[in-house]
């Protein structure tokens, strides 16, 4: 979303209508059933260990890392659920320098060397970045026409939108999705299938 030109540069889309989404959800009611009242869960700046700089571990980092390493077939279920139980706060949970780590050294080499393919090969793959960048102009080119609601962004299923977005852009963006439909990986393709069909994209 970041590539749409819905926010300033240098903002991030998710971060900065992160308030606004949460209170179309159950989330505050079940946090307020729960006896927070305050919402203060909500509040990552209270929770140090939420964001942390690279290549210190934080919540946000192990979230999509070991989400995204096991979806690409770099690390097993398993291992994922075992790294999760390896870590803890040192040297203690309420230090105000604490940090996240691993406490098995085995399981650490694994994470580390699951996210730098799935960083080598995914998320920093020049064809992934450029499939990105190129479906966001047509989603900000269709809000922009306002032919495409933002608030639908928040409310449709992922091929609710796919459909709605084609009904929304120009011929030029349909064709970029025909395109981004025939180049994208499905699950059960390898690595090196996934790179060919990135390549691909970038010689298109």
């Amino acid at each position: 979303m970041d590539w749409a030109s819905l926010t300033k540069p240098g903002e991030s889309f998710h971060e900065v209508h992160k308030d606004r989404y949460i209170e179309s959800t159950p989330l505050p009611d079940i946090l307020r059933r729960h006896g927070f009242a305050d919402l203060k869960p909500l509040q990552e700046e209270l929770y140090p260990l939420v964001e942390m700089p690279s290549p210190h571990l934080c919540a946000d980092r192990l979230d999509y890392g070991i989400r995204d390493t096991i979806a690409f077939g770099y690390l097993k279920l398993e291992e994922g659920r075992r790294i999760l139980s390896s870590i803890q706060a040192h040297p203690n949970a309420t230090s105000p320098d604490r940090l996240l780590v691993a406490s098995d050294q085995d399981l650490a080499l694994a994470l580390c060397r699951g996210y730098l393919a799935a960083d080598r090969d995914v998320w920093s793959n020049p064809g992934h970045v450029e499939i990105t960048r190129a479906i966001g102009d047509v989603i900000g080119k269709a809000v922009h026409s306002g032919r495409l609601l933002e608030k639908q962004m928040w409310t449709l299923s992922d091929n609710e939108f796919w459909e709605a977005l084609k009904e929304a852009t120009d011929d030029a963006g349909r064709e970029v999705m025909d395109r981004l439909k025939s180049t994208t990986s499905m699950p059960h393709e390898t690595v090196f299938t996934r790179r060919q069909r990135s390549e691909r994209w970038i010689r298109m």
